[in-house]
């Protein structure tokens, strides 16, 4: 009988095993020393199968397109957020920067693979109660400035390699 054919994932794919482990600690699942040894193995995965243990014991509600694939595991990963679709600001190589009087959209996401994310909301026009902001930082850093009469308040942040 002949083996099943292994196929060799993209780092695209081991992203989305990577937000699904830090869903899984935001969701209370797995905690965060769980979650720093399951992503080592999540980035030191070569092909579809290395993906299975660090991710066996979570539920796979949204599979990707590696399922698509004859013998590739299903990897899950968050479903979309209902509501607006987000504004994305993306920079390869550079820093992405918002300050001044910019309009705030309700979602925004902060792509960057290698620079900063400057977000100053001092000065910015904010029409609505509750943004959401996304950061998807690479080798970089994120900093954030709020007037002090609406000082914000997190309902969530995270922080870490690839977070």
């Amino acid at each position: 009988m002949e083996e099943p054919r292994r196929y060799r994932i993209s780092d695209a794919d081991r992203e989305h095993a990577a937000q699904r482990l830090h869903t899984a600690m935001a969701e209370g699942r797995i905690t965060f020393a769980e979650l720093d040894e399951r992503l080592g193995q999540v980035y030191a995965a070569l092909y579809a199968d290395d993906l299975e243990p660090p991710l066996a014991d979570l539920p796979p509600e949204h599979p990707t397109g590696l399922a698509a694939r004859p013998g590739a595991p299903a990897v899950w990963q968050p479903a979309p957020p209902e509501g607006p679709a987000p504004v994305v600001l993306k920079s390869t190589v550079g820093d992405v920067k918002r300050t001044g009087g910019w309009q705030v959209p309700p979602v925004f996401e902060v792509q960057s693979t290698m620079g900063d994310a400057v977000l100053d909301f001092s000065r910015a026009v904010v029409p609505q109660q509750v943004v959401e902001v996304r950061l998807k930082l690479g080798a970089g850093t994120a900093g954030c400035s709020c007037p002090t009469a609406r000082p914000p308040t997190w309902t969530a942040w995270w922080s870490g390699w690839a977070a």
